[in-house]
């Protein structure tokens, strides 16, 4: 297998200027992409301008809109490359990643190869990669998991998945991975589209089924705006608690998998329950409820679904007298 020969697929959407700067990341790399296949999901077409600037190893395809799933499935049958790695419009590759993972790669040990990455926005940039926020918030993440002092990298092999929930620091679209092996787990699901934190599924996916490179330096930037799904914490946890509940339903899981999973999918439920509250949505917070349990429920959650059903009733009452009033008139 020649380890050197990485596509690139990059999703896009009506993000040109986001677009540019992506492809410029790429084109910039130490080590020159085998190509970079960009698949316009929908777009007015505008973006194959942008995608022609980059040169004849950056590709441009177009599709009826279908959703990132779809899309990204599309990217990988028009690639060529031994590797494919994923990457979104909006996100950044810095110059060094992927000599660093090709030497990873070059090993010849990993199937699927992560790294850590930082998260930025309009004049700022994260002190620290995802990977320090992971160790802060889950004690004991990074246990015994193989790392040579000062290395840019490790071949770690089998990962603990019990410990991607409730929270991963490895994302689907920051993944790097073998073709052969992205051909065996199934690709991307298309049927979650439109889901918030889908990323989640093929993730588990990967990382259940592959043997894991970790590269520790931060070699990504994620760009965090209105118009990606870090923004709403209620969409979020409404989407990993669906893409849970699909991994518990349709994957084979150890005991332990099964067990981690509940916990995360009951934990992220109260979420929802206070997030929701806090929105205003209250028909989210009286449909979670009954998932949960009443006896489940805190007594501040308690409260907090009674006073979702009275503004819910008092809603309904209020636009059947505006309702009545009109008809008066």
């Amino acid at each position: 297998m020649t380890h050197d020969r990485v596509s690139v697929i990059v999703t896009t959407y009506r993000r040109d200027d986001m677009l540019a700067e992506c492809l410029a990341s790429l084109a910039a790399q130490t080590r020159p992409l085998h190509e970079v296949v960009v698949v316009d999901d929908g777009g007015s077409g505008s973006a194959r301008e942008v995608v022609e600037r980059f040169g004849s190893q950056f590709h441009y395809f177009w599709q009826p809109n279908a959703g990132q799933q779809s899309a990204r499935n599309h990217g990988v049958r028009e690639s060529s490359g031994e590797w494919i790695a994923f990457l979104d419009d909006d996100d950044l590759w810095l110059p060094e990643r992927h000599s660093i993972a090709f030497e990873l790669a070059a090993t010849g040990q990993v199937t699927v190869i992560a790294g850590d990455f930082t998260k930025f926005g309009e004049g700022w940039i994260a002190p620290s990669g995802v990977f320090d926020e992971i160790a802060q918030q889950q004690a004991g993440f990074w246990d015994d998991i193989p790392r040579e002092p000062d290395a840019a990298y490790s071949v770690v092999g089998s990962f603990p998945t019990t410990r991607l929930f409730p929270t991963s620091p490895f994302w689907g679209g920051t993944l790097i991975m073998r073709r052969d092996f992205f051909e065996q787990i199934g690709g991307w699901n298309e049927g979650l589209r439109g889901i918030k934190s889908e990323d989640n599924e093929f993730t588990f996916r990967a990382i259940k089924n592959g043997q894991l490179g970790v590269i520790w330096d931060s070699t990504m930037r994620y760009r965090t705006h209105p118009g990606n799904d870090s923004c709403s914490s209620l969409l979020n946890a409404l989407g990993r608690t669906h893409i849970w509940e699909t991994i518990l339903l349709n994957h084979d899981l150890t005991d332990d998998e099964r067990s981690a999973l509940i916990n995360a999918i009951n934990k992220s439920q109260h979420e929802i329950v206070w997030s929701g509250f806090s929105k205003k949505e209250f028909h989210t917070v009286i449909k979670t409820s009954k998932k949960i349990g009443w006896a489940g429920l805190s007594i501040p959650e308690k409260l907090k679904v009674l006073i979702s059903q009275i503004a819910i009733v008092t809603k309904i009452a209020n636009f059947s007298r505006i309702q009545a009033v009109n008809k008066l008139y």
